[in-house]
């Protein structure tokens, strides 16, 4: 069984020091190290939060049956009537100090005994404070009974002579002093020292005090005037009352298993984070449960998305660890660019809009600048930047300048954000893509007779009886040179389909003339107009067709239109 649940249950009356050593060595086995991760539970926290969220978690905390860093001074009374009990003490020393280095981190040990005025050796520290076991052990070897006048004897003296730095404390050591004796001590003691003034002593030197009034049948008692068990309620030790003294040795473990322990989280690496406790220590009985209330903030700050963090809380006890926690916090950047798609007519909106939407695990960031880029497409190197606001929206507004072919395709736009950590940005791409669906506007208009400088009309029915026609085309976006070297004629009486022919003389039109006959083959032969030198300059091409033309004209984009060419058939 462990010392904590020795003491509280006054076992250690009926326990050997080797039984109690047995039952630490189980103890230490089932607890792990005696520092670790194991002492605290849980012993890691991983959680998602954006700038401004917090996490509560309780941790619970377990203490080490014998606080850390440990000073342990064994005093004995070695006047003439201890020898019982000294001789107890010298047989189970190696064993309860093995015990404590099994439950603790860091223990040292010192050996002092004390006497009564008029004896040779009233005060003596055998061994300062050390880790070397058998150095102590020695030093406690050499103890022998002997001496004392009257019945008090000299502790007072030595109480205080520890306190002041006799045995050597450590910095930030737990400070105790092992004390066993048989009777009351003079008040004043030889250096003038008072019941009061030990205390005060022992205060100042934050040592605690165990004390065992050894049941040696010659002594009026440790604690016969109110001594020993003031000094160790006042310390924050434990008085042990009527020990025999073959059962010294398991009492002093028990008193180290009472011993107060102060706990202490100390966070570490922990920045930007926050991390608060609903105190800031505890102190509990050695081997107790201490459990704070952690909670554990990322700052309002959205310049922090974009990180993982990674740190530690020691629960600390005098500066030494007594477990450990590790915290893992991701704090995610998110951007997402709208629309995913859109497609706008090049000539009628040749403007468009981006928005970046920034958050961290859902919640909008502000104040992130976003920088967007067209990565390619006809308006490639076109970018900016903006700010996001509350609602953590940033916008990118842009102008396809070219309303023309050139202006046609699919932009690829990206908006990034910078990480906190360095990391490569966080982006998202959207496209946009630039269409033309409008048709060309096609024209056949009928137009003069180059002969007669004159446009004939047949009465009433809109034909130009010498069938002489302009044909044109135009478009909001191609160039006319390209649609008038698209321009087809169709016969609408046979289908055949002539063409496209070419305006050579660049004059921004195509002049045909058109002949209906039924009968004939359909034929079409350039003429002046076209480079034929032999016929009239002012018509490009002759068509002989079985119906009525159609022009059709198409653009670049594959939108076409059409337009009728009535021709009258000719005279029977």
């Amino acid at each position: 069984m462990s010392i904590s649940k020795l003491s509280k249950s006054k076992a250690w009356r009926i326990s050997t020091p080797v039984a109690i050593l047995s039952a630490l060595i189980l103890h230490a086995s089932s607890m792990g190290a005696v520092a670790g991760s194991d002492n605290v539970n849980p012993s890691m926290v991983s959680v998602t939060l954006a700038p401004g969220q917090s996490h509560v978690v309780t941790k619970t905390v377990t203490t080490p049956e014998i606080p850390p860093k440990p000073d342990i001074v064994f005093l004995a009374d070695t006047t003439g009537s201890m020898g019982s009990a000294i001789a107890n003490v010298q047989a189970n020393a190696s064993a309860v100090m093995a015990a404590v280095a099994l439950e603790t981190t860091d223990p040292f040990f010192s050996a002092a005994q004390y006497r009564d005025e008029g004896d040779s050796s009233l005060f003596k520290v055998d061994q300062v404070l050390t880790t070397n076991q058998v150095a102590v052990n020695t030093a406690i070897g050499t103890w022998a009974a002997g001496g004392g006048g009257d019945t008090p004897e000299d502790q007072l003296h030595a109480l205080t002579r520890l306190a002041d730095g006799a045995a050597v404390w450590r910095t930030g050591s737990s400070r105790v002093i092992a004390w066993f004796g048989d009777a009351s001590g003079h008040d004043p003691a030889s250096g003038g020292e008072t019941l009061a003034s030990t205390i005060a002593a022992l205060a100042v030197a934050e040592a605690r005090v165990i004390a065992i009034d050894v049941d040696s049948g010659f002594g009026d008692g440790l604690n016969n005037t109110g001594q020993a068990a003031a000094i160790a309620s006042a310390t924050g030790g434990s008085f042990f009352a009527n020990a025999s003294p073959d059962e010294v040795s398991d009492a002093i473990l028990a008193g180290l298993g009472l011993l107060p322990i102060t706990v202490t989280p100390v966070p570490s690496g922990c920045g930007p984070l926050v991390i608060t406790f609903d105190k800031a220590s505890e102190t509990v009985t050695s081997g107790e449960n201490v459990v704070f209330e952690e909670t554990i903030t990322v700052p309002n700050d959205p310049t922090l998305a974009g990180q993982s963090i990674h740190c530690t809380v020691e629960f600390q006890s005098n500066g030494e660890s007594i477990g450990e926690q590790s915290i893992w916090v991701e704090i995610p950047l998110e951007i997402d660019v709208t629309p995913d798609t859109a497609s706008n007519e090049l000539s009628n909106d040749p403007d468009h809009t981006v928005d970046a939407l920034v958050t961290s695990f859902g919640s909008p960031l502000a104040g992130l600048t976003v920088s967007f880029d067209i990565l390619s497409g006809p308006n490639v190197g076109q970018n900016g930047s903006s700010a996001t606001n509350v609602s953590g929206l940033a916008d990118f507004d842009y102008t396809n300048p070219n309303v023309n072919p050139s202006g046609l395709g699919t932009d690829t736009i990206q908006g990034c954000v910078a990480r906190a950590d360095g990391e490569p940005d966080e982006c998202d791409t959207v496209t946009k893509e630039w269409v033309d669906t409008i048709p060309p506007v096609t024209l056949c208009e009928a137009t003069v007779n180059p002969h007669g400088k004159k446009e004939p009309q047949a009465p009433g029915t809109g034909q130009n009886e010498d069938g002489f026609y302009k044909l044109s085309a135009t478009d909001n976006i191609w160039p006319e040179d390209q649609l008038l070297a698209s321009i087809t004629m169709t016969d609408m009486g046979s289908g055949t389909v002539f063409g496209p022919p070419l305006d050579v003389n660049g004059d921004g039109m195509i002049i045909i003339k058109y002949t209906q006959d039924e009968d004939a083959i359909p034929t079409m032969k350039k003429m002046g107009g076209n480079g034929n030198k032999s016929q009239g300059t002012a018509v490009d091409y002759h068509i002989i067709g079985n119906g009525d033309g159609l022009a059709t004209a198409t653009d670049g984009s594959g939108n076409h239109s059409t337009a009728t060419c009535l021709v009258p058939k000719p005279p029977k």
